[in-house]
């Protein structure tokens, strides 16, 4: 495997991004059809970067048109409390590449340590009319040099798979590429110039190659991730800072791991797989079940909850532990309410103390 940079900072910035795919993708999945298993697949594989330790893949082509993700997309609509996700979505894909969330059969996320941030594929429902689609997208006001509005995107470079488009203003960093006509991919320029140059599916290490191999991408939302690769000296710090209670030892030991949710009308279920030695796969099945122990003794948990929590089957088997979860969607629903309840109460909290007028060059500050 080859050695991946270290840039400075990175790994916070990394672990918040993969936080939000995850709760994306989550509430995106809720809901959505099968596709066929080997076809996603090589999809996801097609346009990520070589050596990347993530690999994301959702299916979002009826997710918006289910009931439990409607519900999913009212209660995460916004950080001062529920909205409508669904329009605030439509809004950002369509001030950024001119299409909506309608437009859209599947996403596929994929990123190496080394890049500033993931590459994102689209994969379109139908085809589309590029230049129709970026004719639609313009600067925002403050990069705006006159009157007249300018287009965001600009063509750079043609290759056999696709023309790559540059941005400018504000994601000067960023491109766009068109592989084909149902197909857009964004990500760092310099990054996507390779891809459309390999021209084939991106090179991993084995071991996350093999943990994809064994997921089943018909399901509605996949995730393989490489944990080693996540886990360096920057990592580690924040690791410490933020949960001394656990040993960086346990995490020392980790492979891969991979999580696959699937849904039918009456429950969502998620099976996580983690991949170390034999005696951390011991250890975290006891922990697993400790934190079984602890959401159970939560006031604010449900009962239907706390039965879902009671029924989760947590196995430590050779080298892997394994953790299945089946919840019913209207206990789902509530419960992501209830969190989203109180991230809203947290925020409010924060833009108070914002608000407030900083002290006096004179006043006494303890």
């Amino acid at each position: 495997m080859s050695t991946r940079v270290s840039h400075e900072n990175v790994n916070g910035r990394r672990m918040a991004r993969v936080a939000w795919l995850a709760m994306l993708g989550c509430c995106l999945a809720i809901g959505c059809g099968d596709s066929p298993e080997e076809e996603r697949r090589t999809s996801a594989l097609q346009y990520i970067p070589d050596e990347s330790f993530m690999v994301l893949s959702i299916d979002v082509s009826t997710a918006v048109q289910s009931d439990v993700g409607k519900d999913l997309m009212k209660v995460f609509g916004s950080f001062e409390g529920p909205g409508d996700a669904k329009a605030m979505l439509d809004r950002v894909l369509k001030m950024g590449f001119g299409i909506g969330l309608d437009d859209i059969d599947s996403i596929t996320f994929g990123g190496s340590l080394s890049d500033r941030e993931p590459v994102v594929v689209f994969h379109l429902a139908e085809a589309v009319d590029v230049d129709s689609v970026l004719d639609e997208v313009v600067l925002p006001d403050w990069d705006q040099d006159g009157d007249e509005k300018e287009k965001a995107w600009e063509k750079s470079t043609k290759f056999k798979t696709g023309t790559l488009y540059l941005g400018r203003g504000w994601q000067e960093h960023r491109g766009i590429w068109f592989p084909d006509d149902r197909t857009l991919v964004s990500g760092p320029t310099d990054v996507l110039k390779e891809i459309a140059k390999r021209n084939g599916p991106a090179e991993l290490s084995e071991q996350l190659a093999q943990r994809i191999d064994d997921i089943d991408f018909s399901q509605v939302f996949a995730v393989a991730m490489e944990v080693p690769d996540m886990w360096e000296k920057e990592g580690r710090k924040d690791f410490q800072r933020e949960a001394p209670f656990l040993s960086t030892q346990l995490i020392d030991n980790l492979k891969v791991g991979s999580l696959v949710i699937s849904q039918d009308d009456d429950e969502v279920r998620a099976v996580l797989i983690i991949q170390c030695d034999e005696q951390t796969a011991t250890d975290l099945s006891k922990l697993a079940e400790a934190v079984r122990v602890l959401l159970k003794q939560v006031v604010s948990v449900e009962e239907e909850a706390r039965e879902a929590i009671e029924a989760a089957e947590i196995t430590a088997s050779g080298d892997q532990v394994q953790v299945e979860l089946a919840v019913p969607n209207k206990v789902l629903v509530e419960t992501l309410r209830g969190v989203q309840k109180a991230m809203a109460s947290a925020y409010e909290e924060r833009r108070k103390r914002w608000a407030e007028p900083p002290p006096d060059d004179g006043d006494e500050v303890e």
